[in-house]
């Protein structure tokens, strides 16, 4: 059988706050809260700009093993 894999484009939706994520959740916790619901993410922002080194390296230690970023390419 096939893996599949259930997520969104994105993750950092202020419309979310309270329907998706908790009320009183800090914005810098939201990838976190994410993982534990999703197991990947489309990044749209690589569309525009490959965001830096370092910000893919706080996202991969934000996330847990296994977990699966697809990078849009412009």
């Amino acid at each position: 059988m096939e893996n599949v894999r259930v997520g969104t484009s994105g993750w950092s939706y202020d419309h979310w706050k309270e329907v998706f994520y908790p009320k009183n959740l800090p914005t810098p916790e939201r990838l976190s809260f994410y993982t534990r619901n999703f197991d990947t993410v489309e990044l749209n922002s690589s569309f525009y700009h490959l965001p830096l080194e370092s910000t893919f390296e706080k996202w991969r230690a934000a996330t847990p093993y296994g977990f699966l970023f697809a990078v849009k390419g412009s």
